[in-house]
């Protein structure tokens, strides 16, 4: 029996004996089984099972949501993706994963629209963001002013992840953990300031589950993704600079834009 027909039999069971489980019974039971597991765990996006550590991430962001309906994480909101919020390093094998999904399920006209728009918005600032890969490293409470960084991630289109599938692990947290540092006393909500706001409304209930813990989760994805990251503008820089659009524009266009050369 997996993780998951695992949670399947433990929810039925409880609700067979106690009635339907609270929200926050849920989400307790729903984290329990995910801790246990947790150890085992030696993938990131893989098997989407209990060995693939984006997976069980998910069903925690899931099991919150639930237990906290006021929640401002629901579809349709990108507030992560936008300055201060996205400033933080992607390891190198979670790029991987992002940069595999793109070069196998994007065809090529698109890839060369991405990386257009993206020296366009994002290429002017690549120094500036050079030195915030290095700030964000720090124990240090600094953040840049917004005129430093250009204004989201670079893989937001219409207001949507476009890597949605493989988004980063702190992507999928973000807005449904608490995250303890050891230069701080308390924990701290990891999330935008409205979702903060919403949750320590609700977290004041009488009753109310208390929100997981993401330090169990890094720990894990230290131990899954080794290695110094970067900003995920400066993972795309590198990984498609300002030559791939005339290879990519030859290709895509016959050669005419290859003539050209890439923009200046």
């Amino acid at each position: 029996m997996d993780f998951a027909d695992a949670l399947d039999a433990a929810l039925a069971a409880r609700a067979e004996t106690t009635g339907e489980l609270p929200p926050g019974e849920q989400l307790a039971l729903t984290l329990s089984q995910v801790r246990s597991v947790l150890p085992t765990a030696d993938n990131l996006g893989a098997t989407q099972d209990d060995r693939d550590l984006y997976h069980l991430i998910d069903t925690v962001s899931d099991g919150v949501r639930s237990a906290f309906p006021g929640s401002r994480c629901q579809a349709g909101c990108s507030a992560c993706c936008h300055y201060p919020v996205s400033l933080f390093n992607v390891a190198p094998a979670e790029w991987k994963a992002i940069a595999r999904h793109i070069e196998t399920t994007w065809d090529r006209e698109r890839l060369l629209g991405f990386v257009e728009r993206f020296w366009r918005e994002h290429g002017p600032a690549l120094f500036k963001m050079r030195v915030l890969g290095f700030l964000v490293t720090l124990p240090l409470p600094i953040i840049p002013r917004e005129s430093a960084i250009p204004p989201a991630c670079p893989f937001l289109e219409d207001d949507r992840c476009a890597v949605y599938p493989v988004r980063p692990a702190h992507c999928r947290s973000f807005g449904h953990f608490t995250v303890h540092y050891w230069w701080r006393r308390t924990p701290f909500i990891y999330g935008c300031l409205e979702q903060i706001a919403r949750l320590r409304e609700a977290l004041a209930r009488p009753g109310q589950a208390p929100l997981p813990s993401l330090n169990p989760f890094d720990v894990k994805l230290w131990g899954l993704a080794p290695g110094k990251g970067k900003l995920l503008a400066l993972w795309t820089a590198r990984t498609w600079p300002r030559r791939t659009l005339e290879r990519l524009s030859g290709t895509a266009r016959g050669g005419e834009a290859a003539k050209a050369g890439p923009p200046r």
